[in-house]
């Protein structure tokens, strides 16, 4: 007997400036394990066991998005196996801009290619997720962990990866409310006056720099004055502002809404995860909000996947 293990991180995508381009993988976990079953239907039958974030909430069948993924998987790498038992152990909060989605969609693939050929293919993977979540920012990192950026569209998609600085740390508080990608992406504009977009560019190109080169002094100032996706965003993430600020005067570097939001990513200095995520808490509770605060280390691995024998 021999079982299918993938574990694929949590992600946080944009970074302030860096809209559907930028990404960093961060360790919270969906861990995934298939195990090929004594029947055989046709197709193959996938039983679905679910622990951890989401559990109780989310379905176990075919509209389970690591079910889907792992059926097209099997579908596109003619799968003829037995009938599948899979087992999921969530760690990535849902609907919280943590990257949830991409990672049951990477985990699902993998799992089909290592069924179906014995080892994956990331490129496949990077395009399919695409595909599957509509922009690669957060499916980039799930896949290669650290630092990533993302260009392009069909064929000319190009990804490039930076192995995280030394000396820089993370804190994410996440609020106890959900806002899916889906409903924060409807309120963004088709379009941003020119002096936007400039600001964007230079400021996207700050944070590169930081994370690229260490000179973490430049996330300040490539974070602040985010004008491309979260002053629209905002309305659905009440206290978005005060926790902003609250992170900045507790020490940290730079914070942006993590992804499409509602949690606030921050990057901090290494020892001041906890004060920079007790004041962001602090700064929710003022507004309201009922939240929790994470100290995820930068993961620099990204994607495992392997085949064990039992």
């Amino acid at each position: 007997m021999s079982e299918i293990r993938i574990r694929v991180p949590a992600t946080s995508a944009n970074l302030g400036p860096g809209l559907d381009a930028f990404g960093l993988a961060l360790g919270l976990y969906l861990n995934l394990t298939v195990q090929r079953l004594e029947s055989r239907s046709r197709p193959a039958t996938i039983t679905a066991a679910l622990e951890g974030e989401g559990a109780d909430d989310l379905p176990t069948g075919e509209q389970n998005a690591v079910v889907r993924a792992l059926r097209a998987a099997l579908r596109a790498g003619g799968y003829e196996g037995p009938d599948l038992g899979l087992r999921s152990a969530n760690g990535i909060p849902l609907a919280r801009g943590l990257g949830s989605s991409a990672a049951a969609v990477v985990a699902g693939a993998a799992a089909g290619q290592m069924l179906c050929a014995g080892r994956v293919d990331d490129h496949w993977l990077l395009e399919y997720g695409r595909g599957s979540e509509g922009h690669a920012d957060n499916v980039a990192p799930c896949l290669r962990g650290g630092f990533t950026i993302v260009s392009g569209s069909g064929p000319g998609l190009a990804c490039t990866r930076f192995e995280p600085p030394g000396g820089l740390a993370v804190a994410v508080a996440v609020p106890e409310f959900e806002l899916p990608t889906a409903d924060s992406r409807r309120s963004l504009p088709a379009a941003v006056p020119r002096a936007d977009a400039v600001n964007a560019a230079a400021r996207a190109s700050l944070v590169a720099a930081a994370l690229a080169t260490g000179r973490l002094d430049l996330l300040g100032p490539g974070m602040e004055d985010e004008r491309l996706h979260e002053p629209y965003r905002s309305g659905q993430v009440p206290g978005l502002a005060a926790v902003r600020t609250a992170a900045l005067g507790a020490g940290a570097f730079g914070a942006a809404l993590s992804g499409a939001g509602p949690s606030v990513l921050a990057f901090v200095p290494e020892g001041a995860q906890e004060a920079v995520g007790a004041a962001m808490e602090e700064a929710w509770a003022e507004a309201g909000v009922r939240s929790r605060s994470l100290s995820p280390a930068v993961d620099t691995e990204g994607l495992r996947a392997e085949e064990r024998q039992e």
